[in-house]
């Protein structure tokens, strides 16, 4: 079993009552405990991920729990290769919800992950309802 603080933490905040879930994160999570944290041939790469958080909330702004639970999953890698285990990454959120995939701290942190010979694909596709539903399909791609 594999585990991570930052997802461990966000787990904890909404087991205990502390956050509300909608109901696609919820089933997220199940997933994750069911079928992701118990396998034995992935880690997370914690030295990475915390460089991460550094470098973020040094230059760029404090992170919420929530981003470091999404990011913790851009650094889990398999144990035999270290090849990213997820390579795209797609985040539906409402307008003003903190997507950090639209700032420039993760923008980085992929691009970092992508020149060490992982190809990473990251797809945003925010919700709002001033805009044509053709143009919410584009995708930034990295």
């Amino acid at each position: 079993m594999i585990q991570n603080q930052y997802v461990t933490e966000y787990i904890k905040l909404w087991k205990t009552g502390k956050i509300e879930l909608n109901k696609e994160r919820i089933m997220l999570i199940a997933y994750l405990e069911k079928h992701i944290l118990t396998r034995d041939d992935l880690y997370f790469d914690e030295t990475m991920l915390e460089n991460f958080i550094k470098f973020a909330e040094r230059w760029y702004f404090p992170l919420e729990p929530f981003q470091k639970f999404f990011s913790a999953f851009v650094f889990l890698l398999y144990k035999e290769d270290d090849a990213n285990f997820y390579e795209q990454f797609l985040l539906l959120m409402g307008r003003g919800a903190g997507k950090m995939v639209s700032s420039p701290p993760w923008r980085t942190s992929l691009s970092f992950r992508c020149m060490a010979s992982r190809n990473i694909t990251c797809r945003l596709w925010p919700t709002t309802r001033n805009r044509p539903r053709h143009l919410l399909r584009k995708s930034m791609t990295l």
